[in-house]
């Protein structure tokens, strides 16, 4: 198993192509990510955590919110500079990842789409950051940016891809 293609470019790369929404009227939000349902349990606690923390909820997914359908530049500027993301999306907690963001991956509650978190499973595995799943309440562990064993991991795993690549398609 090999890192996501996303993953091999630097964040440095990354922050190259980013561009800050015309939308965003604020500097200190939660980006809300979500391709399933939400359920009434879970919006509560993502209320609770902006309310203590002074911070709007930007949903990127919502049709009726100003930043529905931000572009690929736009929601990598979202995700570097979020207080917190929070998703059920595999890049979504690849870009946070990638930044050292703060992040809280949400199982999808619709059990037809639920096969798909093995992909989310193994990243949170292999970052040694299962703590971000989201198990009924939003602790201080999941608002830390705290990410140091990150870049070892991140390096390893290129040089993983690099050579697999290369055996695969070099000379």
């Amino acid at each position: 198993v090999l890192i996501d293609p996303t993953m091999m470019l630097q964040k440095e790369e990354w922050e190259a192509v980013m561009a800050k929404p015309k939308s965003l009227k604020t500097d200190k939000y939660i980006l809300k990510a979500f391709l399933g349902q939400v359920s009434k349990e879970k919006e509560e606690e993502l209320a609770r955590i902006a309310k203590e923390n002074d911070c709007e909820i930007i949903d990127i997914i919502d049709e009726n919110s100003p930043h529905f359908g931000c572009g690929p530049e736009e929601f990598i500027y979202l995700e570097k500079n979020a207080f917190l993301v929070v998703t059920d999306s595999f890049h979504s907690c690849v870009f946070a990842i990638l930044f050292g963001t703060p992040f809280v991956v949400f199982e999808r509650d619709d059990k037809k789409l639920k096969s798909m978190y093995s992909r989310i499973e193994t990243l949170l595995n292999t970052f040694d950051l299962n703590y971000r799943v989201f198990d009924n309440e939003i602790d201080n562990r999941c608002l830390s940016r705290e990410y140091s064993h990150i870049e070892e991991i991140l390096k390893k795993k290129r040089k993983e891809a690099d050579e697999f690549i290369e055996k695969a398609f070099g000379e």
